[in-house]
């Protein structure tokens, strides 16, 4: 794809050059079909079979999109990551030079990709035919790169896991606050995008090509799963991470109060002097600054996304299962 848009940009890139290098690069894989069918002498049979150009197109075009925006997370994200963790330089460098290196790479959408292959002809029962056609390799070679995207689009849910889990990982430099969930906003949204993909595919699919089997329909509701847990488990990490700051910081505002309150007995039990008055109102000041602190540090968001982002991610779920959970009843009663 980066050849092709590469070979097609005449002036400064932009999203129209990008949509029109994503379509042609569409079209020219769709076109070799064509070709194929019409070597066999069969085009309409081809053209005519309308759920393949609408599944491979939009399927396509959905999982080409959630490369761009992943491509740009990754620009946007040492930016980002800069003030909130607590590494140095070289520590930093090293750090997204590794994270690079493992979203970058291929081989698991390959892997992927593979493994799919062999079990979708396994469920179907389909064999490679003794002496394979041009129509048949072709067909073999659509669906070993239409798993390919699936690969990718899987591929980028991972990494988005992982980028949230080795962020968590790193000492954060972080102030507990109720804006703490706006910190952690550009991977929420970056999580919520790539489930949002995942949904959109697991829901467009089935109309073009219903599940034939109660394997498939499974198939549909693992990648619908695996929508849920992109958006959920990753932050849960976080959560936990800021569950602990929280606690900590609760426990040194305690254990200072205590120590100030020794503090402020002592001095009442003294004669009143000046010096005993300005010591109590040192004293009252910074347990009244305490106390404060201990407020914002109680009401502080434990969760790095807010309502909004699980509202979003329920309306995903709603969307994508409802017309699976009624195929899946229609199939078990009916």
């Amino acid at each position: 794809m980066d050849f092709w848009a590469a070979k097609l940009r005449t002036r400064k890139p932009g999203l129209f050059w990008w949509v029109v290098s994503a379509f042609s690069f569409l079209f020219v894989i769709w076109l070799s079909g064509l070709v194929v069918y019409a070597l066999d002498g069969i085009p309409l049979r081809y053209l005519y079979n309308i759920p393949l150009h609408a599944s491979f197109f939009i399927q396509g075009s959905v999982i080409l999109f959630a490369v761009k925006g992943f491509r740009s997370f990754l620009e946007q994200l040492p930016t980002w990551a800069r003030p909130v963790l607590r590494l140095n330089r070289e520590e930093f460098t090293e750090f997204f030079e590794r994270v690079e290196r493992w979203v970058s790479s291929f081989f698991p959408p390959l892997i992927f990709a593979i493994a799919m292959m062999f079990l979708n002809l396994y469920l179907s029962r389909q064999a490679v035919a003794e002496s394979l056609t041009a129509r048949s390799t072709w067909g073999l070679a659509l669906s070993f790169f239409m798993y390919l995207f699936n690969g990718t689009g899987v591929w980028i849910i991972v990494s988005i896991w992982l980028l949230v889990f080795w962020v968590s990982r790193q000492p954060l430099d972080l102030r507990l606050s109720r804006r703490t969930s706006k910190i952690f906003r550009p991977l929420a949204i970056a999580s919520l995008y790539a489930s949002a993909c995942v949904f959109l595919v697991t829901s467009l699919i089935p109309i073009f090509y219903p599940a034939a089997s109660m394997a498939q329909l499974l198939i549909y509701g693992f990648f619908i799963l695996l929508g849920v847990l992109a958006f959920l488990v990753p932050f849960y990490n976080i959560h936990l991470v800021l569950v602990r700051m929280k606690r900590d910081e609760l426990s040194k505002i305690e254990e200072e109060t205590s120590e100030l309150m020794g503090e402020l007995d002592k001095t009442l039990a003294e004669r009143p002097t000046q010096d005993s008055r300005d010591r109590k109102a040192t004293i009252t000041a910074r347990l009244l600054a305490l106390h404060v602190k201990e407020k914002t540090v109680r009401e502080a968001q434990e969760w790095p996304v807010d309502i909004s982002f699980f509202s979003a991610i329920a309306g995903l779920v709603l969307m994508s299962m409802g017309r699976m959970v009624v195929e899946l009843v229609m199939r078990m009663f009916l």
